[in-house]
């Protein structure tokens, strides 16, 4: 599952803070997109940790 799809469902950030974040990646900025949004100020840092945990929890699964 894509972490955005994570941070979305759980509520955290919404579907246009993803492609606005995906936006500014795609512009050339080098940083993961969930540093992108805690910068922006969509998420924290507890949220990213949250998620990714949750993505990884799923990841070793298959």
């Amino acid at each position: 599952m894509l972490l955005g799809e994570i941070l979305i469902g759980r509520g955290y950030c919404t579907i246009s803070d993803i492609r606005e974040a995906l936006r500014i990646q795609k512009s050339g900025d080098t940083r993961r997109i969930g540093q992108i949004l805690i910068s922006m100020g969509k998420i924290t840092l507890e949220d990213l940790e949250g998620a990714l945990d949750i993505q990884f929890k799923r990841a070793i699964k298959y």
